[in-house]
């Protein structure tokens, strides 16, 4: 009965210094057409909004303002009966490359791996490290043939808790994978607004170059003219 108690407490315990797997759940974008002002040019308005740590973590699920860049939410409306291009490289402050922002924040495969192979190895060295405590008191009871039996699950729990080293690599890779394509999908280089249609859209800025007030250049999709918004953060 105690030999059964001590096998159940050691499980319980291993399984929870078992580090968390890494993942990535996120929302869309919401709708900030509320946080639209007079910034309007040729049927063209622009609202936009910083996000705060809140925001991070529900439409990205990564602190991106611990890693520098400040994420900046645009919407944009046309009203108008031609088509316009934004790209990043007509925004007035700058904008960095979305990929670049992932990988600031991308989860470390080592460290996943490395926390549970430690943790493996920790568990694996209590539990078989047992015998040379008990031994003592088992050859005083007259039960030295327990000994044995501790080394034999203290590998059985060592090999067990080791195959979470291999799965926290794999799952940190997976949730890597996500985030690169979400950040990509909410933050494209450049789109297309077609005529009376409006978008949601992401971009980056590093920190020290955020600014609350900014001007946003349109290109017409048919004759290359710009068409510039001046643009008020609205949080």
């Amino acid at each position: 009965m105690v030999f059964k108690r001590l096998i159940g407490l050691l499980t319980i315990v291993s399984i929870a210094l078992l580090p968390g797997c890494a993942s990535y759940q996120s929302r869309s974008l919401e709708d900030i057409s509320y946080c639209l002002s007079d910034s309007s040019s040729h049927g063209i308005s622009v609202a936009s909004k910083a996000f705060d740590e809140v925001d991070c973590k529900t439409y990205l699920d990564r602190d991106v303002l611990a890693a520098g860049f400040q994420p900046v939410q645009l919407y944009i409306r046309n009203d108008s009966n031609r088509n316009y291009v934004f790209s990043f490289d007509q925004l007035s402050i700058p904008a960095a490359n979305p990929q670049e922002v992932a990988e600031k924040v991308h989860t470390s495969t080592k460290g996943q791996a490395v926390a549970a192979g430690g943790t493996s190895l920790a568990v694996g060295t209590l539990v078989t490290g047992w015998p040379l405590f008990l031994s003592i008191a088992f050859a005083s009871i007259g039960a030295p043939g327990m000994v044995p039996v501790f080394g034999v699950f203290g590998l059985f729990y060592a090999g067990v808790f080791g195959v979470p080293a291999a799965i926290a690599g794999s799952k940190s890779n997976k949730a890597n994978a996500k985030l690169d394509q979400d950040f990509a999908e909410k933050a494209p280089n450049s789109v297309v607004i077609e005529s009376h249609s409006d978008i949601n859209t992401l971009f980056f800025v590093p920190q020290e170059d955020f600014k609350e007030q900014f001007n946003v250049t349109f290109i017409d999709a048919s004759t290359n003219a710009p068409k510039t918004v001046t643009v008020n953060v609205c949080r």
